[in-house]
């Protein structure tokens, strides 16, 4: 890859890096290295499609194209920024704690009614969602410095120490070998 011919593709054809890497056979994370290496001034980029457009203002918006108010092609209401607002002005429902985020009870992000939302702290959003998914806090003891700790608990969980340096001083007492040891070379 030539400084003359990176130049070219670059500066005076205006392809983008991505389409310079399909040429070179390489990703364009590549073609950037090399363009800075090469000292080639880079193009500038345009605005972003929707730069300072309201949803009256453009109608791609109105089609929910590459909008943040778009989740999984299900859509908020135009009204869910007024009323948001308003909820989080309560503390959280759970803690007590500053709420930032308005939680749907029912999952239906189209009822927006007071009834309906609940506001929360990022924590017992999460808390609320790890639930859902089958994920819980549990009270392991550790097999090696018999310490109860707190974890994360999927259903397939099969934690049994603390941390990395019980589990490596539990298996070296029990095998002679370090647990690390024994995950870095296969062999055994």
């Amino acid at each position: 890859m030539e400084k003359k011919e990176l130049e070219r593709l670059y500066s005076k054809e205006k392809m983008s890096m991505k389409q310079i890497g399909y040429i070179y056979k390489t990703s364009a994370q590549t073609i950037m290295r090399r363009i800075h290496k090469y000292n080639i001034p880079v193009n500038k980029q345009e605005k972003a499609w929707n730069s300072g457009k309201t949803y009256k203002d453009d109608p791609r918006i109105l089609a929910k194209e590459r909008h943040p108010r778009t989740k999984n092609k299900i859509y908020y209401n135009s009204d869910f920024k007024k009323i948001r607002k308003e909820i989080l002005k309560y503390r959280c429902n759970i803690c007590g704690g500053e709420s930032v985020v308005v939680h749907h009870k029912d999952n239906n992000i189209m009822n927006n009614n007071a009834s309906n939302l609940n506001p929360l702290c990022k924590s017992c959003h999460t808390t609320m969602h790890n639930k859902e998914r089958g994920i819980t806090r549990k009270e392991i003891e550790c097999l090696w410095c018999k310490k109860i700790v707190e974890v994360l608990h999927h259903k397939i969980c099969k934690r049994k120490f603390c941390s990395l340096s019980c589990k490596s001083f539990y298996h070296y007492h029990k095998t002679g070998k370090s647990a690390i040891y024994k995950r870095n070379n296969k062999t055994d």
